[in-house]
This record gives C-alpha cells, structure tokens and sequence, in this order.
C-alpha cells in the first residue's frame, strides 16, 4: 500500500506496480525506523524518524523526517503520516516514473487527490 499525505492509501497496484511477497532476501527494501534519542529509563525520549530505502541489502538513501518533540503512544499516527508523506521523495529514487504514476492515479480518481480541495 502507499500511504498518502492525507491519510489515505493507495493500493500499490493501482500506480501500476506489480505486487510481490515481502521478504527480508527483497531487491529492494524501504525501512521505516524511528529511534529513541536518551536514556532507556526515560518514557518519553526524545525520537528522531528516518527512511531507508536498501537496494540488494545497503543502504542506499536515509531521508531524516523532522520531528520534534517526544515519542508518546498517542503520536504513533502524526509519526505514520510523517512517514506516508516522505515515501514519494524515497520511492522517485527507486522509480523515476512514481510521481507521473501518482499524477495519473489521481487524475483518474480525483475523490481521492489530497489536494483538491486546497485553493
């Protein structure tokens, strides 16, 4: 699934990708990770939020989301929003082709274009 700005998802094969099992011996991996920042005694650290796209098992790409503040469990959907809207920046150095799949996605389904309310 592709998760979009707004929330919503978008099954990858409606952008046109043909869908595998997942598998941790995949071509190419992207990895959400969220990492406390202070002293495991501490509830609340402080986290920092990265996507890692992993090309035959190497890294290969890191985008650092920006986030401040501390991890507490009801941040857990502002952080999966956060990652949703990186994945087009990590998924266009994979596939050049994403963001004209996307824009025709949304063309054709314009209910579902986070934007189309925005003036």
């Amino acid at each position: 699934m592709a998760d979009t700005p707004d929330g919503s998802i978008i099954p990858w094969s409606a952008l046109g990708y043909r869908l595998v099992r997942s598998c941790a011996t995949a071509q190419i991996q992207i990895e959400n990770e969220v990492r406390l920042i202070g002293p495991p005694s501490d509830p609340e650290s402080k986290a920092s939020l990265a996507q890692i796209l992993k090309v035959s098992g190497r890294p290969t790409e890191k985008i650092n989301i920006p986030y401040a503040g501390r991890l507490r469990t009801e941040d857990n959907f502002i952080i999966g929003k956060k990652f949703g809207a990186a994945l087009p920046d990590i998924m266009m150095k994979i596939d050049p082709t994403f963001k004209t799949r996307l824009q025709e996605y949304m063309r054709r389904h314009p209910e579902e274009d986070p934007n189309r309310n925005m003036p």
